[in-house]
């Protein structure tokens, strides 16, 4: 068995398992290095992973995420969804009446 069908096979039975789609991810992944590469120390894959996902640019999601559920509890989303409502009813008598 090549190391890719391992990796999806493992990767599948613990997602029907019911274990989270990170640790389905990173399960295998570990296995799969510890087993298959010999010689490689698990300090220095911990770090390569960590500095892998240590950037700006994967931190924005979740933050966008994040505030899109506080607007979306508070009160500041339905503001914005009536003013849209708002200024759409006014582009459209703008339209059907001309400007002048």
């Amino acid at each position: 068995m090549t190391t890719g069908v391992f990796l999806v096979i493992m990767m599948i039975a613990l997602l029907f398992i019911g274990f989270p789609v990170f640790v389905a991810l990173a399960m295998p992944a570990a296995l799969a290095i510890h087993l298959f590469i010999t010689g490689v120390e698990p300090t220095i894959v911990v770090q390569r992973m960590i500095s892998g996902v240590n950037s700006f640019t994967l931190l924005s999601l979740p933050l966008f995420v994040l505030l899109a559920d506080i607007i979306a509890r508070g009160v500041m989303g339905e503001k914005i969804i009536n003013s849209t409502f708002a200024a759409r009813k006014s582009v459209q008598t703008q339209s059907t009446t001309g400007l002048g």
